[in-house]
């Protein structure tokens, strides 16, 4: 790996040492021959160009009309005003949060630098640039269409269907099966500039838990130090919980030459007494440790300092082989978790990347989650999601943004991959909720089961290139920056069409949704650790109504073209005539595919959970989405949480009572599931009923076992032996308490062994 120094220079001067920061938001936007002002929340060529036409972007086929932008160079063109104090001011950076993707930035007609990568934070030093009063900062975009559609993928030897590759910009908005394709440039907001009457000292801290000492920990403090003299310095601590009292220690000594030669960075070790313990969500508390970092010369005068923020835990990805074949499963402080989430993707199209969803953490947290896993397709997730999923006990599975295509072996690739990795890494290191960085999604699985191999120029090349990424690069950097966390180099690490997809590793099942198979194959095909699977629903009512006309059908163009997947349509009704037969009104189509897909989460999640502890882990496809799709998603583009929503919060309840009648046709077998880490005082009553409410079966026990990280079944029956049994006419009542400091809650659920169209009872449900 290359000097990383020259890599990490300039890129975070995040430090109090700034006397004052100026924002930047007044100017505009051209675009071929419009001239388009930013203000508030719009701020990319999409939302603007709408706002001029008076229309909705994504309100049935207005998408169509700004096509024409992926080929339009884009120009930001921002004024404002600098004071001669702040012009005296020796130091003055410019920060802009992204630039996406191949642009230059010019400040008072001076360049100032190129940017290259859509996922690094630009910082440029432009003291030298600025002039008194009114000053002009133009950032041009060049389109990548162009440049992709020169790109000779066999020069690369990269696949010709994924030429984006090419460029470090994210893959879903290239158009994905939930996505449209809008491949016009943009920059982040908000866009500032940092005055200081210093060179900063001490430009990054980071801090992260090594490992857990008996009641302490042994923590690695991560430091980033710039323009110190040739000398040594000292490096202190004051750490403490909130409204406790600061614990001030020594944490050890650095110069202008001790840091780490290869990254960059100086690491120093300290410990810590009588920790306080950071558990996910349903595990335990979040204790967040407030800290400040001072920089002392030897005579124990301060020189600079930097507030931070971390918290104590231990995370490992466990990947032991076994009796079945290799564990996937999470380890928190010494004790294994069943992780329960979703996957994020981006929740805009454009103008954000994840933000939004940092003040709506509680969407996730209510729904008995506890995992989010960020998506290759997308960006590195934001700073402020971090900080909500640390406070709400959510870990982040942090894929690095490559996905579903072969990546080049080139000097120029690689220095780019480098860079962006070690500034991303290093800036999400100190974070708790991070649990596991993955080196990219599916690119392993493709190569193995998509015919790829046969799709390059040279297969040993592809190869070896692969391994240089997600196997030496990313890996090396992680070691070095988070070794609080582990790594995997994909996932899945073996597709679903393949036997070792259910017995090693975790794995990315679509037989029922690519394949077409029904639901009940999820109680088949349980992996280690589910990491992708789901079912398509439309948004809620009001949604649709928003970005759609009627009649919603698949025949209405306007309709239509929110459904992204080439067969979508065809594979939701399958599902619908399959288990309701034939529907009416356009209300009842979208009531009938919420419902069906209702039915897939919950039959696959209650199959994750009845196999646990062969099983420790499902993550369905997907939490959100940046677009109206009609697709995976269970909160909708404008968070209104649709019905799958709801069912998939029931299934990820702490205490499960579920009932497997797949399994065996001749069958019915009734679980309990307990994922959390105490032991439960339970107590059920369980009734088969026919269409008359005559109770044909009764079960009832008051002190039933709930044990801790067990899926347990308490009751076998055969189905012959339940008198007057008919699938069409009966229906299980299941009424449950779960003891909770001494009172009994109580819930109930109704299970039907037909489909409702198969059904002959009338319920309220039909």
């Amino acid at each position: 790996m290359k000097n990383a120094i020259g890599l990490l220079a300039g890129l975070f001067y995040i430090t109090l040492s700034f006397a004052q920061t100026i924002e930047i938001s007044d100017g505009y936007i051209v675009c071929l021959n419009d001239t388009l002002h930013l203000s508030p929340g719009k701020t990319d060529i999409y939302t603007l160009m709408a706002e001029k036409n008076n229309e909705n972007p994504y309100f049935g086929q207005n998408e169509t009309h700004y096509s024409h932008l992926d080929t339009c160079r884009i120009k930001y063109v921002l004024h404002f005003d600098i004071d001669e104090k702040l012009l005296d001011k020796p130091v003055a950076m410019l920060t802009i949060p992204y630039i996406d993707t191949y642009a230059t930035v010019y400040l008072n007609s001076n360049k100032v630098s190129d940017s290259r990568n859509a996922f690094l934070i630009f910082r440029n030093e432009v003291s030298e640039f600025l002039i008194q009063k009114r000053n002009e900062l133009v950032v041009e975009i060049e389109p990548l269409y162009d440049r992709m559609i020169q790109t000779d993928s066999e020069k690369h030897n990269i696949l010709a269907s994924e030429k984006r590759v090419m460029f470090r910009k994210a893959a879903f908005q290239f158009g994905w099966d939930w996505a449209p394709r809008q491949l016009a440039g943009e920059m982040g907001f908000p866009v500032t500039i940092e005055f200081s009457d210093k060179k900063p000292h001490l430009s990054f801290v980071s801090i992260q838990t090594l490992r857990l000492e008996g009641e302490g920990a042994e923590m690695l403090m991560n430091i980033k130090s710039e323009y110190l003299k040739d000398k040594d310095y000292n490096i202190s601590i004051s750490y403490g919980l909130p409204e406790r009292q600061m614990k001030h220690l020594h944490v050890g000594t650095i110069n202008d030459t001790s840091h780490n030669m290869q990254y960059g960075t100086d690491q120093l070790r300290f410990h810590i007494d009588r920790a306080s313990l950071w558990y996910p969500n349903g595990y335990g508390p979040q204790p967040l440790y407030n800290a400040t970092v001072y920089l002392e010369d030897n005579n124990g005068k301060r020189i600079d300092s930097m507030e931070t923020r971390f918290a104590v835990r231990s995370i490992r990805l466990l990947q032991d082989k076994d009796s079945a074949g290799i564990e996937f499963s999470f380890e928190v402080n010494g004790r294994r978790i069943f992780a329960k989430g979703a996957n994020i993707v981006p929740t805009a199209m454009h103008g954000e990347r994840y933000a939004s969803m940092a003040e709506r953490i509680s969407l996730v947290k209510e729904c008995n989650m506890n995992m989010l896993r960020v998506w290759g397709g997308g960006y590195y997730l934001d700073k402020s999601v971090y900080e909500a999923c640390d406070e709400n006990g959510i870990l982040v599975w942090q894929d690095f943004p490559f996905a579903c295509a072969l990546y080049p072996d080139d000097s120029a690739f690689s220095s780019l991959v480098q860079r962006e990795a070690a500034q991303n890494i290093l800036l999400l290191s100190s974070h708790p909720s991070l649990a596991l960085w993955c080196g990219n999604n599916e690119i392993w699985e493709g190569w193995y089961n998509w015919g790829w191999n046969s799709q390059v120029r040279d297969t040993a090349l592809a190869v070896r290139a692969y391994e240089k990424i997600f196997k030496e690069l990313l890996p090396e950097t992680v070691r070095y920056y988070c070794p609080s966390t582990s790594y995997t180099h994909s996932s899945p690490l073996n597709g679903w069409g393949r036997k070792e997809s259910l017995t090693e590793g975790d794995c990315h099942y679509w037989g029922v949704w690519w394949g077409d198979s029904v639901f009940e194959t999820y109680t088949r095909k349980v992996p280690r650790f589910m990491s992708e699977y789901g079912f398509q629903s439309p948004a809620k009512l009001p949604t649709i109504r928003k970005y759609n006309t009627l009649p919603y059908s698949k025949d209405n163009p306007d309709f239509a073209i929110h459904q992204k997947h080439p067969r979508g349509f065809e594979l939701i009704d399958n599902r619908i005539r399959e288990r309701f037969g034939d529907y009416d009104t356009d209300e009842d189509y979208i009531y009938k595919a919420e419902r069906t897909a209702c039915e897939a989460y919950t039959i696959a999640i209650e199959a994750h959970l009845r196999n646990m502890p062969y099983c420790m882990g499902s993550l369905l496809w997907q939490l959100n989405e940046p677009y109206p799709a009609i697709g995976w998603s269970c909160i909708d583009m404008d968070y209104n949480p649709k019905a799958t929503y709801y069912a998939i919060r029931d299934a990820f309840e702490e205490i499960v009572f579920s009932v497997d009648s797949f399994t065996d046709a001749d069958s019915i077998f009734v679980y309990v599931v307990n994922t959390s880490w105490n032991d439960k005082a339970c107590e059920t009553d369980i009734s088969i009923l026919n269409c008359e409410n005559e109770v044909l079966f009764a079960f009832r026990e008051p002190e039933l076992r709930c044990e801790q990280m067990t899926s347990r079944r308490f009751l076998s029956l055969a189905k012959k032996d339940i008198r007057g049994f008919n699938p069409h006419e009966c229906r299980m009542s299941i009424r449950y308490g779960i003891k909770e400091e001494n009172e009994m809650e109580m819930k109930e659920k109704e299970v039907f062994f037909a489909y409702p169209k198969d059904f002959k009872c009338k319920t309220s449900n039909q």
